[in-house]
């Protein structure tokens, strides 16, 4: 296997590895969500917690097709997390997007980005 392969894969291995990150903080979030319009931020958090579950379950799986990733979690602690977290899961996902070159993956992160637009969206006016 060449060196740039191998880079590659690191660099989606950490893409990854940080969406299993924020997967765990919009979680966290979510179960600690009170107050007015609560109930609509606990369902598009948990809905935003559903499609990243699955999503990096697919890249994880579709990226793993000659080597196994090397994944690592960051510490997630609860006090941490906020309305923020969402924003900055956003800055993340579109600036690094570009370490998937399949066509088919690509389209899994613009699922991704289209969940997290519709996030906001129901945090900033439904709830």
């Amino acid at each position: 296997m060449s060196h740039s392969m191998e880079s590659q894969e690191m660099t989606i291995a950490k893409f990854i590895s940080k969406l299993f990150y924020y997967q765990t903080a919009v979680k966290f979030f979510h179960l600690k969500v009170t107050g007015s319009g609560s109930y609509a931020t606990h369902t598009a958090l948990n809905d935003l917690y559903g499609s990243l579950s699955d999503i990096c379950d697919s890249l994880t799986e579709t990226s793993q097709t000659e080597n196994i990733l090397e994944l690592t979690h960051e510490k997630v602690c609860s006090c941490d997390v906020s309305k923020d977290t969402i924003m900055e899961l956003c800055a993340f996902v579109n600036s690094n997007r570009y370490v998937f070159v399949e066509s088919f993956q690509q389209n899994m992160v613009d699922t991704l980005v289209e969940t997290i637009a519709l996030t906001k969206y129901k945090l900033k006016f439904l709830s």
